[in-house]
């Protein structure tokens, strides 16, 4: 028998030695994390929404950029025109 209810002492168990205010004090803690943690989710997800919207808003800036890219490189060609148009010999510079 001593075995038994050492066996039983090794396990947890809930007596009447735990205060009720206790119980209630750790129920209002684990709903009050669980609301912490639902409201931080909720946050997060809307920092990636609005930084999705950013992407999408910038998305196009890439296609902007290679057309200023090719504009750009035509106007050196253009102006590398002129200037060997202006620094060949034998035409008067004006």
């Amino acid at each position: 028998m001593d075995e038994e209810t050492a066996a039983a002492d090794q396990h947890w168990h809930v007596t009447r030695g735990i205060p009720v205010a206790f119980i209630i004090t750790m129920a209002v803690m684990f709903i009050t994390q669980t609301a912490t943690a639902a409201w931080f989710a909720s946050a997060m997800s809307f920092r990636v929404e609005a930084i999705e919207r950013a992407q999408v808003q910038a998305a196009p800036q890439g296609e902007r950029l290679t057309r200023v890219e090719e504009k750009l490189v035509a106007v050196n060609t253009g102006i590398a025109d002129i200037k060997a148009l202006l620094q060949s010999p034998g035409k008067p510079q004006r």
